[in-house]
């Protein structure tokens, strides 16, 4: 038995134990903290400052939107973070994400779309190498030479959104509901179906499913392959930075695994490289990941597309001088520091070697360049 404190006696905590008592049996929350000192019990537990008791007795689980406040406190009474405490909003966010992928699925039914599950067994089915190459739309993409191409088909692909549009049939391939641009995710299934023989693909980030893909999806899907994504969106760096962590010590990508639930994150790439290192892929190859630029290789030349009047793809206004959405403003956490924190402290602690395609790409030379030979 594992004795832990819930630093937050809060909804949030709430939901923290909810899911500790739900899925690790073996641990067991002792007592709670919080600064509040008008707050004595929470939900028929005693609640303690830190300074009211031995904080070295117990790990402790933070579930509070003021981790960088409450790290330093803990700091300052000696303690280590990602060892003595560690951030848990996975843990609240899986609990939300869940519920709502239930809902989805019961909307589903109750408006007759058929659906079926993608789990990591059948992924593995498809992985014949192991060596895989992630592709992103990025103009980097435009670079690769025929050789290059030739060595790339020798292992295994995954081609991302609408790098489906380019001229090699991948092992895998992934798109995403696209919220409210249902001409976005129109697309991106037409050039699934406009391809012979296309692979293993499935549709990610149902959270983003609206009433709005009912009568498409029900039209061009059989039965629809999707997944269930619980994702990584934490308020800033320090607390992303833990909470791989604890996904770490409680080995939680197993968990929801087992659940036929996959963790997510910023970008699609991010979720496919907790893919590959479920499927125990020795190499990973990001390609087309340019991130500096916000410009589609099908925008540049319409080259390396797979057919030209088949392929589709959205039209934009393109800013040369923009760098890609990933990396606005608009997301707290970077694409490439979300990248990075995986490689270092999953990849690289399984011996898995992450490389990148293009020197071009905003990520080198942080991440080495790949030899084709």
């Amino acid at each position: 038995m594992q004795y832990i404190a819930i630093f937050g006696a809060s909804k949030f905590g709430e939901q923290v134990l909810i899911f500790l008592k739900e899925y690790f049996p073996d641990i067991r929350v002792k007592f709670f903290l919080d600064n509040d000192k008008s707050k004595q019990e929470f939900l028929n537990m005693k609640v303690f400052r830190p300074d009211e008791v031995n904080l070295n007795s117990v790990k402790i689980f933070v579930a509070s939107d003021y981790y960088s406040e409450i790290k330093k406190q803990l700091i300052n009474k000696g303690l280590s973070e990602n060892i003595d405490f560690f951030s848990s909003a996975i843990l609240y966010n899986a609990k939300v994400d869940i519920h709502s992928c239930q809902l989805i699925l019961k909307k589903f039914e109750k408006n007759d779309i058929k659906y079926r599950i993608v789990d990591r067994k059948e992924l593995r089915k498809n992985k014949s190498s192991n060596k895989l190459f992630i592709f992103g739309s990025g103009r980097t993409l435009n670079d690769l030479t025929e050789k290059e191409i030739e060595h790339i088909q020798q292992h295994d692909s995954w081609m991302l959104n609408f790098s489906n549009t380019f001229k090699i049939t991948p092992t895998y391939a992934s798109f995403e509901f696209v919220g409210d641009k249902i001409d976005y995710f129109k697309k991106l299934t037409s050039n699934v179906k406009n391809r012979d023989g296309y692979p293993l693909t499935y549709i990610k980030d149902l959270h983003y499913y609206s009433d709005l893909h009912t009568d498409f999806v029900k039209k061009e899907f059989d039965n629809m392959p999707i997944t269930l994504d619980i994702r990584l969106h934490t308020k800033d760096i320090e607390s992303l930075n833990s909470t791989l962590h604890l996904i770490k010590y409680l080995k939680l990508d197993e968990l929801f695994s087992q659940m036929n639930y996959n963790l997510g994150g910023v970008t699609s790439v991010t979720t496919v490289m907790f893919h590959a290192l479920a499927l125990g892929y020795e190499e990973v190859i990001l390609c087309g990941v340019d991130l500096n630029k916000d410009i589609y290789f099908f925008e540049e030349s319409m080259e390396s597309v797979f057919d030209k009047q088949l392929a589709k793809y959205p039209i934009r206004i393109v800013n040369k001088e923009a760098v890609h959405s990933t990396m606005s403003e608009e997301f707290t956490i970077p694409a490439d520091i979300f990248i990075y924190m995986i490689n270092e402290l999953f990849f690289k602690d399984e011996g898995i070697s992450l490389r990148i395609a293009s020197s071009k790409s905003l990520l080198y030379p942080k991440l080495r360049l790949y030899d084709f030979g």
